[in-house]
């Protein structure tokens, strides 16, 4: 899987639950801390961590999240025609 799809997964369910990401950054003790929070609230790797931790606000937006669920479903697209038969992969994104 791309890594491109991997971040692309991860800060769409992070938007789902933002409260939490943010609570999870509010408390952590550092941004290692932070990390590894929201990689087991969202189940995903430490670059898509980083990615969601690294994120603007901004970034959560309802119009920013349209394009990145569209890329997101190119990208998934483009994974498929590539590999055809192949199962999909959801887990650690």
């Amino acid at each position: 899987m791309s890594e491109r799809l991997i971040i692309n997964r991860a800060l769409l369910s992070a938007s789902g639950r933002l409260a939490a990401v943010v609570e999870i950054v509010a408390v952590a003790s550092s941004d290692d801390d932070a990390r590894r929070g929201i990689r087991e609230l969202l189940g995903c790797s430490p670059s898509a961590a980083e990615a969601v931790l690294s994120a603007q606000l901004r970034r959560f937006r309802s119009e920013r999240l349209g394009h990145l669920l569209q890329e997101t479903e190119e990208l998934e697209r483009a994974r498929e025609s590539a590999t055809p038969g192949a199962p999909a992969a959801d887990e650690d994104f």
